[in-house]
């Protein structure tokens, strides 16, 4: 998290301001004085508690996400190492079934939009046709479909 970065985005695009909301507006939405709004604003983000940020983040309407780093790539190896195990046991179990074939990782281009499916399965006598998305954690759905 970039606490100025995230500072300014308040203060650039004026989220209080176009709201018509004053500082002290804010802080009372948030549950805090006023004088934490405004150093948040101003990017001092690093001395408050992540649910002081979180909250006058929402009372402007506004979303932190946190993305934690962890020695360059190694994070994301790391965390897909759980996608990969559960990739692996899907691959095992259909070499176990009768009928089906499968592809891993299927990319596709349809009218400019791009992506992959995780595994692609077939199965000739029925002519069943079985994508497979796997997913190691639940997620939000919302999060799939905001734009």
């Amino acid at each position: 998290m970039d606490d100025v970065r995230i500072g300014n985005t308040i203060r650039v695009i004026r989220i209080r301001i176009r709201k018509r909301l004053r500082q002290s507006d804010v802080a009372r939405r948030a549950h805090v004085s006023r004088q934490i709004v405004s150093s948040l604003e101003r990017g001092a983000m690093g001395r408050y508690p992540m649910g002081t940020v979180r909250s006058v983040a929402l009372a402007v309407g506004m979303r932190l996400e946190i993305r934690p780093r962890w020695q360059g790539a190694d994070l994301d190896r790391v965390m897909n190492a759980a996608h990969a195990d559960l990739h692996e046991a899907v691959a095992t179990h259909f070499g176990t079934l009768e009928g089906w074939t499968w592809l891993p990782e299927v990319t596709f281009a349809h009218y400019g939009e791009r992506g992959v499916i995780d595994m692609l399965a077939w199965h000739e006598k029925t002519r069943r046709l079985l994508i497979i998305e796997l997913k190691t954690e639940l997620v939000d759905p919302q999060e799939l479909v905001a734009p």
